[in-house]
């Protein structure tokens, strides 16, 4: 009969916590930064599934062993990965964030977005826009420098894109509203 695992090297509480704290990133930052990609793109980035299949291939290979060397090396292999899913969650929310800016903008192309709140809705959008677009750039210009700052570049880049969308998301009713009033002014002026 088979030897237990219950007593293997991987099971000790150090290697357990460093587990469950790779596994937690992945329940509490991972998943729900997909679901957000999920919904805006339709589509699960094979570059992130890559990194996830990683993470469980390091995090499995931690119980195949009683060498505590190689239990070490595969934890820091999957924290590392984890570092670089999250480090594409950021990217690829940015881009998807930017993306639906630039259709908003087509969409209320005609549309005097300056009345909206008196003008706030867009002066807020417009610094906002400046900021992630600043933060973006920071961000790129880091990974080739230093990969530890370009994440926090990343990660302060998704933030602000994700205020871009929290901005237009939260004046959809003033923006319909503003529309409808927009296409009523041009069909009686073309009428009239």
């Amino acid at each position: 009969m088979p030897e237990s695992k219950l007593h293997t090297v991987v099971y000790q509480v150090k290697y357990q916590e460093q587990i469950s704290m790779i596994y937690e990133q992945y329940q509490n930052t991972v998943k729900p930064y997909v679901a957000q990609l999920e919904v805006m793109e339709n589509e699960f980035p094979v570059e992130i599934l890559n990194e996830v299949r990683s993470i469980m291939s390091h995090t499995a290979k931690c119980y195949e062993t009683d060498d505590e060397n190689i239990i070490e090396i595969n934890i820091n292999k999957a924290n590392s990965h984890m570092k670089r899913c999250i480090l594409d969650c950021y990217k690829y929310l940015c881009l998807a964030y930017s993306d639906f800016y630039k259709e908003f903008i087509h969409t209320y192309r005609f549309t005097d977005l300056t009345v909206i709140d008196n003008g706030e809705f867009w002066s807020k959008l417009c610094e906002t826009v400046a900021k992630a677009k600043q933060q973006l750039i920071a961000a790129k210009e880091n990974m080739v420098e230093d990969v530890e700052e370009a994440y926090t570049e990343f990660e302060n880049a998704y933030i602000e894109y994700h205020k871009i969308h929290q901005l237009i998301e939260n004046s959809y009713e003033h923006l319909i509203k503003l529309k409808r009033k927009t296409f009523w002014k041009v069909a009686t002026s073309i009428l009239a």
